[in-house]
């Protein structure tokens, strides 16, 4: 069974005027005519936003993207098509799994700009897509998995865009986050258990202790990696349903994950598309006779 990497949208009642986009007339049942002049553009409700939003040609609205979003989709796909036809089978269906969701991100983001619960998973779900192994379901061979694929995306990134990320755009972004105990995994565990409760700060404070030396010696690699423990716990809380959507509690790490991971995971498939000749292994759920056009 052969699957299309990018399947065309439904037809909607917006259509393409030249380079100028105009709403269609209603039908005679009151209803939107579905007939389209020129090519399917895309959902209706994402559509409307077109008309609605005052873009004046569909290639600027397209190119729109969440607030802080390295790249857009429609960059990233064009890099994609340049370089695909030296792509891997594993890397063709992990790009092909991970740009769906930097796609849904944006769509979620034309629909509601205040959705950072939505923007963080669908973000999450795009770098999992990156870098999921198969496993044997236990927490820290997935923990262990991330962070060899967090150790080589830095080794990649010979343009130094995510050091630069780390220690010039989001240092008090990231501070914020590793020094907040809710997203710190032995918090929660002695809040469920007969251990002691103090005990969770030791841990914290060692950990504290290990992100100031990273710190002080710019040890990207360090520091990603527990950025990452910590938005893993976070990515727990919301994919589990233990937080509630749009919440008034805890809103600082969802603000501020859902901020780096908008720069990070984009920026992570530019970098596997540009190193396509590295081994990017077998993602898991994956059919022999699946194969990717």
């Amino acid at each position: 069974m052969a699957l299309k990497l990018f399947r065309k949208a439904p037809s909607v009642a917006v259509v393409k005027s030249g380079t100028q986009v105009v709403k269609k007339k209603k039908g005679a049942d009151g209803g939107l005519a579905r007939e389209l002049t020129g090519q399917t553009l895309g959902r209706k409700h994402l559509l409307q936003d077109v008309v609605k939003k005052g873009y004046k040609t569909i290639e600027e609205w397209r190119d729109i993207k969440p607030e802080g979003q390295s790249i857009s989709y429609r960059t990233l796909v064009r890099l994609h098509r340049e370089n695909r036809p030296y792509f891997s089978d594993n890397l063709a269906h992990r790009l092909r799994r991970a740009l769906s969701w930097i796609r849904c991100a944006e769509e979620t983001y034309a629909a509601d700009k205040d959705n950072k619960d939505g923007f963080f998973m669908f973000y999450w779900i795009a770098f999992n897509s990156a870098y999921a192994e198969r496993a044997n379901d236990v927490d820290q061979s997935e923990r262990r998995i991330f962070r060899d694929f967090l150790g080589k995306i830095v080794d990649l990134d010979h343009d130094k865009v995510i050091y630069q990320a780390i220690w010039e755009r989001f240092p008090n972004v990231i501070r914020g986050i590793l020094k907040n105990e809710h997203v710190f995994k032995w918090f929660w565990h002695v809040q469920h258990s007969d251990s002691d409760v103090s005990g969770w700060q030791r841990d914290f404070d060692r950990s504290w202790r290990k992100v100031q030396g990273a710190l002080d010696r710019r040890d990207t690699k360090t520091i990603m990696v527990i950025l990452f423990d910590r938005l893993y716990e976070l990515r727990n809380q919301l994919l589990h349903g233990c937080a509630t959507w749009k919440g008034g509690v805890n809103r600082a790490q969802v603000e501020d994950g859902a901020e780096i991971m908008a720069f990070l995971a984009p920026m992570m498939l530019k970098l596997m598309i540009e190193n396509y000749e590295e081994d990017w292994k077998r993602p898991p759920y994956l059919k022999d006779s699946y194969e990717v056009i």
